[in-house]
């Protein structure tokens, strides 16, 4: 088989080309990056998921976690392991900072590169989860309209799953998982949504997440009508590595404090 036809067959007869991890699309391109915001050292495992996500659409996954291995040079395939390697190799140099990338730039496999990464800046994941656990409990309602107050909490709880994931046999923990989730964010609505917290709270056993958004969003609609749709587009929050958190906020309106990075900070 011609280098050129590597491109654009696949080296299984039986599968579609497309499906082939070997599968060089014409349309592919050496020198782009796959995601941004590019890596900068603090934001590894947003960009990490990522670049996970990118690669797995383009069917190259395996040669970044080491699935694919390199065969021999006098093996048929090498050409092409080479060429998609040689391809993925470069995805993950133009998705970091140039830094960073200087440093990358002389490892030749795209599995070795992203173990480097990982090593060097997945380092630090118990303060991570210490950082989130923090915010799911200093996350309230406040000014939020219900909605935005969902995402910020479900944007905490996805993150946190990442650092701590549960296997998909445990089907227990899955559960208990769901029913935390259900009650923290019950438990810090505004004092106004009372009474449906109340109902949801008894019923056995409690309804998933998204049943009770509907409830909630029901009752907010009752209560304030279009009005919730104006708390969304006035006010974010901007959850950050590291980002402190406001004592007062919580105790003053149980809310964030606003300003004009849209985060909260710690008081002295």
């Amino acid at each position: 088989m011609s280098h050129s036809l590597l491109s654009t067959t696949s080296l299984n007869p039986h599968m579609d080309a497309t499906q082939d991890p070997y599968y060089v699309h014409p349309s592919d391109n050496l020198g782009i990056a796959l995601v941004s915001p590019l890596l900068d050292g603090e934001n590894y495992h947003q960009w990490s998921r990522s670049m996970r996500m990118s690669l797995i659409s383009k069917q190259k996954f395996e040669f970044m976690d080491g699935s694919i291995q390199m065969p021999a040079k006098d093996d048929p395939t090498f050409k092409a392991w080479a060429r998609a390697n040689n391809m993925v190799a470069s995805w993950i140099i133009r998705s970091v900072s140039p830094s960073i990338s200087q440093s990358i730039l002389w490892i030749d496999k795209a599995h070795e590169i992203w173990e480097e990464l990982k090593e060097r800046f997945s380092q630090g994941n118990f303060f991570r989860i210490a950082d989130l656990q923090e915010s799911i409990t200093n996350c309230r309602q406040g000014d939020l309209s219900v909605s935005k107050y969902h995402t910020e909490m479900k944007t905490l709880w996805d993150e946190l799953e990442i650092f701590r994931p549960i296997a998909k046999c445990n089907c227990d923990s899955e559960r208990f998982r769901i029913g935390d989730k259900v009650i923290r964010f019950l438990k810090e609505l505004n004092d106004s949504y009372s009474s449906v917290r109340s109902q949801i709270m008894l019923m056995e056993p409690l309804p998933n997440m998204n049943k009770v958004l509907s409830l909630v969003i029901q009752q907010e609609t009752q209560i304030y009508g279009s009005e919730s749709e104006a708390k969304t587009m006035n006010v974010g929050t901007n959850w950050k590595k590291n980002t402190p958190y406001s004592k007062d906020a919580g105790q003053a309106n149980k809310g964030f404090t606003k300003g004009n990075q849209n985060s909260y900070n710690k008081s002295p």
